[in-house]
């Protein structure tokens, strides 16, 4: 787990988007999601259900 992590899993959380999120942190989508996949893989949880 790292500080990026963190505040990607903050952001969106904040606007259960991908994409937006993606937008107003400054990266790409598959980078955020590939980082959340990280950190719940790390965590053993599912933190955000993908519909």
């Amino acid at each position: 787990m790292n500080l990026n992590q963190l505040y990607y899993f903050k952001k969106l959380a904040q606007l259960q988007h991908f994409t937006q999120a993606a937008k107003e942190l400054y990266i790409t989508q598959p980078t955020l999601s590939g980082s959340i996949s990280s950190l719940e893989e790390e965590l053993g949880v599912e933190l955000f259900r993908k519909d």
